[in-house]
């Protein structure tokens, strides 16, 4: 079987090392910036894809502030081809996540450490 390719958008090396953690069994790559996600979305096919709305440090940010979370979903909301099957949303920020929920479809869940994701149901 093909190892689940994993890509996450997340700036908090804790978060990072929590994912490592629960996700032992994927191939993850992860970026930290919306431009860093696009030219990875863009560079291959994944099984999923983790988005985090808040970047750079900061929290709470608004859904029209740039950049975040919600540039990803806008560039995949226009590009359809580059959109892996599975989208999973883990801000702690509600409305970040509403906002990029409104532009594609995504399972919706604040960031919990001890998420535990089916890998068996992103294969190829």
């Amino acid at each position: 079987m093909n190892t689940p390719k994993v890509l996450i958008l997340e700036d908090s090396i804790e978060r990072q090392e929590q994912f490592k953690k629960n996700f032992q069994n994927a191939e993850l790559v992860f970026t930290t910036t919306v431009e860093e996600t696009i030219e990875q979305l863009k560079s291959k096919k994944w099984n999923a894809l983790f988005l985090d709305h808040d970047l750079g440090g900061k929290v709470f940010v608004a859904p029209g502030s740039e950049p975040t979370g919600t540039d990803v979903a806008r560039f995949l909301h226009i590009n359809h081809q580059f959109q892996p099957k599975h989208i999973v949303v883990h801000s702690l920020n509600e409305s970040g996540r509403k906002s990029i929920c409104s532009l594609i479809r995504a399972q919706e869940v604040p960031f919990v450490w001890t998420m535990q994701i089916d890998f068996s149901t992103m294969r190829d």
